[in-house]
């Protein structure tokens, strides 16, 4: 009989994390509206005036670029740490991990696979910088 260990859901982080999600939704969806509006007036300006449209969407995509490569920089520690943690352990979730529901416990070459997609996630998180600094490459050429 083959038999499968599993860990028990935490439920005060699965309140935690909905919460979370349901407060960051509106938040979020404010902050991209404002985002969007911004770069509309930027845009808007620029038929007006060229050079201080592209003057302030310059300035507006390097608050964008930092903001991006902190948020990033972030997730990339946590998903990288946590591959380290995998690999150490041999088994996923790592000990001492809680989870929002019951999880099975993954171990050998399926552990190590986890450890590798938390890597390919990070490595996915930093990536995004390169496309903001390419723009803001571009958009500072223009200035």
């Amino acid at each position: 009989m083959n038999q499968q260990l599993t860990i028990q859901a935490d439920k005060k982080l699965r309140k935690q994390v909905i919460i979370g999600i349901l407060l960051f939704i509106p938040v979020g969806g404010f902050l991209i509206h404002l985002i969007l509006t911004y770069f509309e007036e930027c845009m808007l300006l620029m038929g007006t005036d060229t050079e201080l449209g592209i003057s302030r969407l310059s300035s507006f995509m390097t608050i964008l670029t930092l903001v991006n490569g902190f948020i990033s920089l972030g997730f990339a520690i946590y998903f990288i740490s946590l591959a380290m943690k995998i690999h150490q352990s041999g088994c996923y979730p790592p000990k001492g991990m809680r989870v929002i529901k019951e999880a099975r416990v993954l171990t050998g070459k399926e552990a190590k696979a986890m450890a590798v997609f938390h890597i390919f996630i990070a490595i996915l998180a930093l990536s995004s910088n390169i496309l903001m600094g390419y723009i803001y490459v571009i958009l500072d050429k223009l200035n």
